[in-house]
């Protein structure tokens, strides 16, 4: 399939169902493209969907797409194209195409991080902490580069592992708020920009619940920091429910109007989170040290940091893994301890130390 036939179909203006059954059927787009009215109605289109299948087919407008995302070094990804998000494939009417623009990252491994616009000082420091120590861990933090929560999570991950992942609801050609725009530049230093929308698509208000599904629909997970009763922020824990993924709450103060919303997340089932641990449990990690640190490492110590650094690990799990008495291990992770190479993080659990 070339860009042109992808951006074609994705441009039709039909239920998102009815072209993921075409794509089932493995209909090519190409002779798809050149068929004629008639032979669309007898795929068994509607009277309705055929004529616009016909409207889509601009090819000046489809010519003048591909011309800007090569200049804007945009990548147009189809839902049969390997780099689509695995999971996005799998929630109820999954976008047929996406636009990224920045780096080409992991985001089969992330947590949705959202919460309120207008949110405190205690929000935006919790989001931009924990963030920062989700992202340490190798975990791709995905959010809405709204301002507010959405902002410091974006902040925490830049601080921390450089990554992040913004899904707007808008086309490339705007930036949302336009107060943003500088953060919008840091994200793509390391990590992308994320929309469904044709590039001059503008930012209207129903976008943003249809941009919400997205955010939840590529992560194994979404955390709530603060959310007011009627927060846009519950449309998105709830599509996530929706979809199977878990949803992650951070309580609050329960005569602060911004933790109705987290607090009444907790009170349905959603999982507590008061330590980055609490999210960690669930995700795949991977950590390691700097070259500085191995270098000053004996065999015994290497071995220990080489097996944590592909995850949390239980003191007996590093016992039986590298064959080692209890009570030298004792002494090596003390050692390692008070370097502050690792920590104990729960439990008797060890971890790989990251500030």
């Amino acid at each position: 399939m070339s860009i042109f036939e992808k951006l074609w179909f994705t441009k039709v203006d039909i239920d998102k169902n009815i072209k993921l059954d075409i794509l089932n059927k493995g209909i090519e787009l190409k002779k798809l493209y050149n068929h004629s009215y008639e032979n669309l109605l007898k795929l068994g289109l509607s009277l309705k969907d055929a004529m616009a299948f016909e409207k889509a087919k601009d090819s000046e407008y489809i010519n003048k797409v591909i011309d800007y995302l090569d200049r804007e070094n945009i990548r147009f990804v189809f839902i049969t194209d390997k780099e689509y998000p695995a999971l996005l494939k799998h929630i109820y009417m999954p976008p047929i195409g996406l636009f990224i623009k920045g780096c080409n990252i992991n985001l089969n491994n992330s947590i949705g991080i959202v919460g309120a616009r207008r949110a405190s000082i205690y929000g935006k420091e919790v989001a931009r902490k924990l963030a920062r120590e989700i992202s340490l861990n190798g975990i791709t933090v995905i959010s809405g580069l709204a301002l507010g929560i959405d902002a410091s999570a974006h902040i925490g991950s830049i601080e921390g592992s450089g990554i992040t992942a913004a899904v707007i609801g808008s086309g490339h050609m705007h930036t949302y708020p336009k107060t943003n725009k500088h953060l919008y530049n840091e994200v793509l230093k390391k990590g992308c920009i994320i929309s469904e929308y044709f590039p001059e698509q503008e930012p209207l208000k129903h976008r943003f619940p249809e941009r919400n599904r997205i955010i939840s629909g590529i992560s194994k997970g979404t955390l709530v920091v603060e959310a007011g009763d009627k927060s846009g922020s519950l449309i998105t824990a709830n599509f996530a429910l929706n979809q199977g993924r878990e949803v992650y709450s951070i309580p609050g103060n329960i005569y602060s109007p911004t933790s109705i919303g987290c607090n009444k997340l907790i009170k349905e089932g959603a999982k507590i989170v008061i330590d980055v641990n609490d999210i960690l449990e669930d995700f795949d990690c991977v950590k390691e040290i700097s070259k500085e640190h191995k270098k000053n490492l004996d065999e015994d110590e290497t071995n220990v940091v080489s097996c944590l650094e592909s995850g949390n690990k239980s003191f007996e799990e590093v016992v039986n893994i590298l064959n080692i008495p209890s009570n030298k291990l004792l002494v090596i992770l003390s050692k390692l301890e008070c370097r502050r190479i690792i920590k104990r993080v729960y439990g008797n659990y060890y971890s790989i130390y990251q500030t």
